[in-house]
């Protein structure tokens, strides 16, 4: 069973402009280097030039030299910006140099804020980037305040969320590396970790993840996203890096406990009820157990009547839904099994752009179906 890993929403050539933009103007009014210096903004600046038009090259070199302008010996960002800007024709250009000029001569300008990062998910880079340097100069003040730093890795990992460039995502393990231990930091250490994973394979991650999400649990003992969490990861475990038993049947186990001790208005009730729907139609994968299947069914009927319209997730589960009939269909010949599996699909394949990934899982079960 195909268990999605990674799900970003990459950023567009137009989101990542303004966010250099909106880069150059935070330094104009605040003058602060560590803004300008933030390697995500050469990381913004390297997508815009890997299509280069006018717009894109002129912010590059811009930003270039306002980096210039910061960092002690910035010869390098000088002789790049020179490079850039001599190729496009901007007539507003000196006077731009000019306030940049200007504001490396000011003291910077902290706009500190106690801010909730989760708040700006799905929100455009711009308006995450403002939150990230929000965050960081609150931290200036008080650099070891727990709660501000967990803020500043979840402001990284939804700059990831938008970029989809690893390095964010590195970015935020490295800030939580500074953050005391503690069950809300293990688990949130274990997802980032997670979620790398799907982007590098690296087996290290993921037993890694699986380490800090066990922490979690070993301290809480029965929070349901804690055991949520660590279900999952060790089915992720089970399907993409070794098929140790031990690891299906706990994440069975964990998700079963994880579900049960979930309220029935939790807004996550869905997604672990789909996780939960991956482990046991696995499990009949491997044992054939009709216990698993039917129980698979249950769940995902619940996990789909729990899911909003808008929910982003509801594809994977209509689809983790079909597959289980499908399979149904197959052990017992009912039509009615194969006809939910084909109406679910279709519903999927009908709402999904052509290029999703999800549309081949789509594709798939119909093909099946046939």
């Amino acid at each position: 069973m195909a268990i999605f890993l990674l799900k970003t929403g990459l950023v567009t050539y137009e989101e990542a402009l303004a966010a250099v933009r909106e880069r150059i103007a935070r330094y104009t009014s605040a003058s602060d280097p560590e803004d300008v210096l933030d390697p995500a903004g050469l990381r913004d600046v390297e997508f815009l030039l890997a299509t280069p038009t006018p717009e894109g090259i002129h912010a590059a070199g811009v930003l270039h030299y306002a980096r210039h302008l910061a960092a002690e010996g910035g010869e390098a960002d000088l002789a790049t910006a020179k490079s850039l800007l001599d190729k496009v024709n901007a007539p507003g250009l000196p006077g731009q140099l000019s306030d940049l000029n200007e504001a490396a001569s000011r003291p910077v300008r902290l706009t500190p804020g106690q801010v909730a990062a989760f708040t700006f998910g799905g929100s455009p880079l711009p308006e995450v980037d403002g939150a990230i340097v929000m965050i960081r100069h609150h931290l200036r003040a008080e650099p070891d305040d727990a709660q501000s730093l967990m803020n500043l890795a979840e402001a990284q990992r939804l700059r990831f969320l938008r970029t989809g460039n690893v390095a964010d995502l590195d970015a935020s393990v490295a800030t939580l590396t500074r953050v005391p231990d503690s069950d809300e930091r293990s688990s949130f250490l274990g997802g980032l970790l997670q979620l790398r994973f799907g982007v590098t394979s690296d087996p290290a991650d993921l037993n890694a993840s699986i380490e800090a999400l066990q922490e979690a649990v070993d301290i809480t003992g029965d929070d349901p996203m804690f055991l949520a969490n660590l279900g999952r990861a060790r089915l992720i475990r089970y399907v993409y890096l070794r098929q140790d038993d031990a690891d299906l049947d706990t994440a069975v186990r964990l998700l079963v406990e994880g579900v049960a001790a979930t309220s029935p208005d939790d807004p996550s009730r869905a997604a672990r009820l789909g996780s939960l729907v991956q482990a046991r139609h696995t499990r009949f994968d491997r044992d054939g157990d009709r216990a698993d299947l039917d129980q698979a069914l249950l769940a995902g009927v619940e996990s789909v009547r729990a899911s909003s319209r808008d929910d982003p997730e509801l594809p994977e589960r209509m689809l983790g839904l079909g597959a289980v009939h499908l399979s149904r269909f197959q052990v017992t010949r009912a039509k009615d099994d194969l006809k939910q599996a084909v109406d679910l699909a279709k519903k999927v394949r009908r709402a999904l752009p052509k290029d999703h990934p999800l549309r081949a899982l789509a594709n798939e079960i119909l093909g099946h179906a046939r």
